[in-house]
């Protein structure tokens, strides 16, 4: 992700100012009143909006990571001193089609490339949503501020409002970035330190240096060390590290960056043969350490086991017998590195005892949604039996109800005797706790009554907080969206914001306005399945001066509509972004 560069002293343009200062204030009210009740007023609208609106996300995005002069088509066109206006780039008349042999497929024709090597970019550009084709053409404008504030807002149906890219600040020049140990970025839970440090070009001389890195929701307090070390505590992949440096001179300078990592349970798994043993019968343990890091088990790898029945032993592969029947607990600590541990619950049953097992693949937890989605997790129930063809059945059949209202599944197999066993997969539609239930008759023999077992599966709800940019200004408005797994049709949504204010509603998105600058952890919680959770970190800077400061500006308006290949096609959605450039001198 491209660094937030701020330089509060230099003098820039803020989205509050724009909107006190120009015409723009009733353009983004307009448009912003409007836009809101239009998404709900039929469903073909609302499917249009939903569906511009990811598509404008991720264009802005990637004009984020533009630098002022790269935005044009290949060469910056120079502005004399007294013109107005001029328009760098547009793409609305180009004619071009989709090349359908090839794949992805191409868009050919009189394309514009547009961005520096590192970043390129090509339009008028194809964008696919939910098997529809859409073209994404460009407006790039030039000028000084009171030019670019006063050309008139581009007209469609549904006008998403005008608002103002963070841009890294003429004249601040800083480049910061994050390393760690281990490299891979990836570690597990209470085991594995992270060694961090950064690099940074155009900073401030270390000692005038005052460093803050935020570790994410949940990880406890922040660290003002140039090289902290952390061992997280909250599993989670894509966790946010956030670095700020500020100048103990010059508190109004900072410069800031990112980097993700993801957490795992542990770095250890366990390997339990037979996965029900009787009592009496030899159980084989096996612990296996993740390749992820060297450093978590170490070199040279010690393995500590602990039976919990007061017994123990080492040894990576270890052998025990359970005397008695009962729940137990056995457990494995690796010593060497950074003493990962991990555990496995089993359940030890009389000698010679009839039993039916539920097997769970890829374990009893998992995500609930709809059941296209490849997110949802496909529980795998592998069913097994001991003893129930020792009076000569001639097959077993298994009943599973998966506790959820679907309809029970039936499964037959045909050969007892042997180590197979049939399966049955499911999904569920709604988090919670489901009890499945199973039932395992015998069929022939003299003992046909049936063996009654159940298990529980714990399906969770998921929810996730989108946003086109996580760094705003102060006064600057930001629209939130979610995407949303297993709650339910129509659930609440409540959003608190960080700065004490709250909200709720049934749309599943939320704008919000700023109004002191700050490290900010958006949550919002759902309430439906689960009642999933979901935070994101918005930092919120102030740059001071006015857009009248600026001596060059860039409005760049993209323009969404369905594909037909020509331009100046019927549009379904426009948005704009103001671009800072050059301060006056």
């Amino acid at each position: 992700m491209k660094n937030s560069v701020i330089r509060k002293r230099q003098k820039g343009l803020t989205l509050i100012e724009m909107l006190t200062a120009t015409s723009i204030l009733m353009t983004v009210s307009l448009g912003m009143a409007t836009f809101i009740p239009a998404s709900f007023k039929n469903n073909d609208r609302n499917k249009r909006q939903i569906v511009s609106t990811q598509i404008i996300n991720q264009v802005m995005e990637e004009i984020n990571r533009q630098e002022f002069n790269t935005i044009n088509a290949g060469t910056e066109p120079e502005r004399a001193q007294n013109e107005p206006l001029i328009t760098v780039l547009d793409t609305r008349g180009n004619d071009v089609s989709i090349d359908t042999t090839v794949s992805p497929p191409l868009v050919t024709g009189n394309t514009i490339s547009m961005g520096d090597s590192s970043n390129p970019l090509t339009y008028p550009r194809l964008i696919s949503m939910n098997n529809v084709n859409y073209r994404v053409d460009l407006l790039v404008q030039k000028g000084p501020f009171d030019q670019i504030a006063s050309l008139s807002p581009a007209q469609s149906d549904n006008k998403l409002s005008d608002f103002l890219v963070p841009p890294a600040l003429a004249g601040n020049n800083a480049s910061l970035s994050i390393q760690m140990t281990p490299s891979t970025a990836i570690g597990y839970k209470n085991t594995t330190p992270f060694q961090f440090s950064s690099s940074c070009s155009g900073c401030p001389p270390e000692r005038f240096r005052q460093y803050n890195w935020n570790f994410g929701v949940g990880e406890g307090n922040n660290s003002g060390d140039a090289a902290p070390v952390k061992t997280f505590s909250v599993p989670g992949s894509n966790k946010e590290v956030f670095l700020t440096i500020t100048d103990t001179r010059d508190p109004s300078w900072a410069v800031s960056t990112r980097r993700y990592l993801t957490i795992k349970e542990s770095a250890v798994t366990v390997e339990v043969i037979p996965n029900a043993p009787e009592t009496g019968e030899t159980v084989t343990f096996r612990a296996t350490c993740s390749t992820d890091n060297n450093m978590d088990c170490g070199s040279s790898p010690q393995f500590v086991w602990t039976f919990g029945d007061g017994q123990s032993q080492t040894g990576q592969t270890v052998t025990h017998v359970y005397q008695e029947s009962g729940n137990y607990t056995p457990a494995v600590t690796v010593t060497g590195g950074a003493d990962p541990t991990a555990s496995q619950p089993i359940s030890v049953s009389p000698a010679g005892g009839r039993q039916a097992i539920i097997n769970l693949n890829p374990g009893s937890t998992g995500i609930a949604g709809p059941l296209d989605n490849s997110e949802t997790t496909n529980f795998q129930f592998e069913t097994t039996s001991r003893h129930l063809a020792d009076t000569g059945a001639s097959a077993v059949v298994y009943k599973l109800n998966f506790g959820d209202g679907s309809p029970e599944v039936e499964l037959r197999d045909e050969n007892p005797n042997d180590s197979s066993f049939p399966s049955s997969n499911h999904r569920y539609l709604l988090g919670g706790d489901y009890k499945v239930s199973m039932t395992a008759t015998p069929v022939g023999g003299t003992d046909t009554s049936p063996v009654i077992t159940s298990t529980t599966v714990h399906a969770q709800s998921k929810v996730e907080i989108l946003t086109s940019t996580t760094t705003v200004n102060v006064g600057q408005q930001i629209r939130f969206d979610t995407t949303a797994l297993g709650t339910g049709q129509n659930p609440a949504y409540n959003w608190s914001f960080g700065d004490g204010q709250n909200q709720v509603n049934y749309a599943g998105m939320s704008y919000h306005t700023f109004a002191e600058p700050g490290l900010y952890d958006v949550s919002v919680q759902v309430e439906g399945g689960t009642r999933p959770s979901a935070v994101k970190q918005i930092q919120v800077v102030t740059i001071n001066g006015t857009g009248h400061d600026q001596a060059e500006m860039k409005k760049i308006t993209v323009f969404i509509s369905p594909w037909t290949g020509k331009g100046n096609q019927q549009k379904i959605n426009t948005s704009s972004v103001f671009f800072l450039g050059q301060a006056k001198r």
